[in-house]
């Protein structure tokens, strides 16, 4: 269970981080000549979305790699 409480922590942690390298990789890709398709603050609300799903494997990876690996062995 402790486990599970500092890869909870981890994973709130590395949210923002998550959402600013998804901001910086949208505005060098703008940078190289894509087209902006939304604003800045849209990036950044994306980036803590997919922060949200990172955080969340990071906490229940183990779980699911036990179900997984149950899964395939009665297959």
């Amino acid at each position: 269970m402790k486990f599970l409480i500092r890869r909870f922590l981890v994973g709130l942690i590395s949210i923002p981080f998550v959402a600013g390298a998804y901001l910086f990789l949208n505005l060098f890709l703008i940078y190289l000549g894509a087209e902006p398709q939304y604003t800045v603050e849209d990036a950044f609300y994306n980036g803590i979305e997919i922060g949200i799903v990172v955080a969340l494997v990071i906490t229940f990876y183990p779980q699911f790699s036990r179900f997984l690996d149950k899964l395939i062995e009665t297959a």
